[in-house]
């Protein structure tokens, strides 16, 4: 009795001064006919689904919402990160014959500069970086800031090779909207206010980043409606590309710029590593769980350890009550601690080999779009900068944030996610799409080494539950990230909170936030019985989901 009683005060400190009765909700989008594009701001979301209205696939569709998502929230992805995408086009009968249906992995991941000296970055003995990874400290913060944390980016490339390997639509068609947002500059409502005053000591270390991001010297406080800050230089550079192609932001003038701005700063970016970049189709890593097919990308990302603790939750759980109860959720504490062990211990690009079944948490800089189209196609799309504003360094002539990617890498040298020249760091992201009989889910979330946990959760809430996705998007999740400790959603109830203090002797109880938030921002799609379902993040304030029918109006 005295153990309840502790949970329950320590479940009303959790709360601290938040509303225990307040309820966010998000309704669930459903189009009969057409498709459905998820993604973390209204305006993506839109821009996807006007790509497919105008008859666009899923693929088209997510290349223009992942484009606009590097204007309008440039401090969580953009054209200086890297990405990864899961996709699935479904057969389907035309004039020209049958067409099978076929899944692919396209990854766009960031990789280390041919010139890094991992001598470069000395580690601090006894200290701790206070990131998101709590690494030990490197001098200078090299591995975290300025031009010395940056990696060679991805995501446009990736871009590309999607367009050319399933895309339907001209590539200047669907940089075209994110240029239009580009040209009406930032708008700094609250959330983006919030997300650059955080930031403002760190991006007030280079003066390319104080000019794009607080150009009166300091951040804006006050959130005037209509307040809007200039992207400019960014909107020269995507007309560009738009213009001469996804491969000139390597090879061309965003290309010298991008080496300019890291070299000033420290970095070993160089022409020859941007000339020399492709994105690598991957043949996808697929598990069958509870007569699904679940399919995430191989080797080094979160898609191995969600597939590993689902196979562990498949013999601790049978699933099958409504809600989850305690016992459900303790299985997914033990599922998800087995998997975080097996990454942490084990996982790298070592040697050149990739591992398959490390990585704290702070807030990770990320985007998450999913896609499902009229003709049953899936596209589950995530792209990062890592910590939230990358390196804080925007290349002046090109203006574009740039990622701090080597920042993935452990910094101790021995470890099998150390860092080397060329290497490719061991990444958080986790997109998955869930194919079943006629029909499918594409599923991912932003929040670093917390998207594991949520898309493993979310795929159990559906299969194991029998949830829909208005159900499985507001149902409370846990996170085991640290296998050290268990954080619980605060409208967990007692029994279910009693059951995972027994599983671990560290329980962080924590209330539902939008920022930072404790337990991810996912996205679903879905293609169900003929129709096209979406679910946002209830929780994020720009989380949105958009029928095709209704971005055509």
């Amino acid at each position: 009795m005295t153990h309840r009683i502790d949970l329950a005060a320590r479940r009303r400190a959790a709360w601290g001064s938040w509303s225990r009765r307040r309820t966010v909700r998000k309704p669930m989008v459903t189009s009969a006919g057409g498709g459905v594009v998820v993604a973390q701001h209204p305006a993506a979301a839109e821009a996807g689904a006007r790509v497919l209205a105008e008859g666009g696939n899923a693929v088209d569709a997510a290349i223009a919402a992942g484009l606009c998502l590097g204007v309008v929230e440039p401090w969580m992805s953009g054209p200086g990160g890297g990405g990864l995408m899961l996709a699935h086009m479904a057969g389907q009968d035309t004039p020209g014959g049958a067409t099978e249906a076929r899944t692919i992995v396209i990854d766009g991941a960031m990789v280390a500069p041919a010139a890094l000296d991992p001598a470069r970055y000395p580690v601090m003995p006894g200290t701790a970086d206070g990131d998101l990874f709590g690494w030990p400290a490197v001098a200078e913060a090299r591995n975290l800031m300025g031009g010395a944390a940056v990696a060679v980016p991805g995501l446009i490339d990736l871009y590309r090779v999607a367009l050319e390997t399933l895309g339907t639509r001209p590539w200047a068609d669907l940089v075209a909207p994110a240029i239009a947002l580009a040209d009406q500059g930032l708008l700094l409502d609250a959330p983006a206010a919030q997300c650059i005053a955080a930031e403002a000591p760190a991006l007030e270390r280079f003066a390319a980043s104080v000019a794009a991001f607080l150009p009166e010297g300091r951040p804006f406080l006050d959130a005037r409606a209509g307040r809007r800050l200039p992207q400019t230089v960014l909107a020269g550079t995507l007309r560009r590309l738009a213009a001469e192609g996804p491969r000139a932001f390597y090879e061309g003038a965003p290309a010298e710029a991008l080496v300019r701005a890291t070299r000033a700063t420290g970095g070993s970016l160089s022409r020859r590593d941007l000339a020399g970049y492709r994105a690598q189709v991957r043949v996808p890593q697929t598990a069958d769980y509870r007569g699904t097919t679940v399919v995430v990308a191989p080797e080094l990302n979160g898609g191995p350890s969600v597939l590993l603790a689902l196979e562990a939750l498949a013999t601790l759980c049978c699933g099958g009550s409504q809600p989850p109860g305690p016992e459900t959720y303790r299985a997914y504490a033990e599922a998800l601690r087995l998997a975080f062990v097996d990454r942490l211990t084990r996982m790298g690009d070592c040697h050149g080999r990739r591992g398959l079944p490390s990585d704290a948490a702070r807030e990770s800089c990320t985007s998450h779009v999913s896609v499902a189209d009229g003709d049953g196609n899936l596209v589950a799309l995530t792209q990062t900068l890592l910590s939230v504003f990358g390196s804080r360094l925007v290349a002046p002539e090109a203006g574009v944030l740039l990622n701090n990617g080597l920042y993935w890498f452990d910094p101790r040298l021995g470890r099998p996610n150390a860092m080397a020249p060329g290497k490719r760091p061991l990444c958080n992201y986790a997109p998955a799409l869930v194919l079943t009989h006629g029909g499918g889910l594409a599923v991912g979330a932003a929040g670093g080494r917390r998207t594991i946990g949520a898309v493993t959760q979310l795929i159990s809430f559906l299969i194991d539950h029998g949830m829909d996705l208005e159900e499985a998007i507001h149902q409370p999740r846990i996170d085991v990230s640290d296998p050290d400790r268990v954080t619980a959603d605060a409208r967990l109830c007692l029994e279910t909170l009693e059951a995972l203090a027994g599983e671990t002797g560290t329980l962080d109880i924590q209330p539902p936030e939008p920022f930072p938030t404790p337990f991810a921002i996912p996205g679903l799609a879905q293609r169900k019985a003929g129709r096209s379902l979406g679910a946002a993040d209830p929780l994020h304030p720009w989380a949105e989901a958009v029928r095709s029918d209704e971005a055509s109006r």
